[in-house]
């Protein structure tokens, strides 16, 4: 199960629309949910200082339904209704990795007074392997 580390607010990604890629697409335990997916997505257009692509997530309620968040952004990555299939969970989400898409990042202080960055809007672009997806 993947460990992320806290992001110091200084490496925070900047506020604003960028192209991103699916990195990975995990399932796990959280406070928020019982079980949730979480889709990591790499920012295209942002380096840190070390050179270092910027990572954003996304976590959904691991509940794919109608109006749902899980089937929300599933669609918008995919940039497609599911098929009755799909919805009957005849998916597999992992293969969304390499999806190139249009992320709107937005900053959000915690009751604690921490800023993360998280994935407001999602919007699809296309697969890694097609021209047009590029700068992947």
């Amino acid at each position: 199960m993947p460990l992320y580390p806290r992001i110091p607010e200084c490496h925070l990604p900047p506020e604003g629309k960028h192209r991103a890629k699916v990195v990975q697409v995990t399932a796990k335990e959280s406070a928020r949910f019982k079980k949730e997916i979480c889709y990591t997505f790499e920012l295209a257009d942002l380096a840190r200082d070390d050179g270092s692509r910027f990572w954003v997530f996304r976590s959904c309620k691991n509940l794919l339904t109608q109006k749902t968040e899980l089937l929300s952004v599933t669609e918008h990555i995919l940039g497609r209704a599911l098929t009755k299939s799909e919805l009957d969970g005849n998916i597999d989400l992992e293969l969304l990795i390499g999806y190139v898409v249009e992320v709107e990042v937005v900053h959000r202080e915690s009751r604690s007074g921490n800023t993360y960055a998280i994935v407001k809007t999602i919007a699809h672009v296309g697969k890694a392997d097609d021209s047009s997806a590029l700068p992947f």
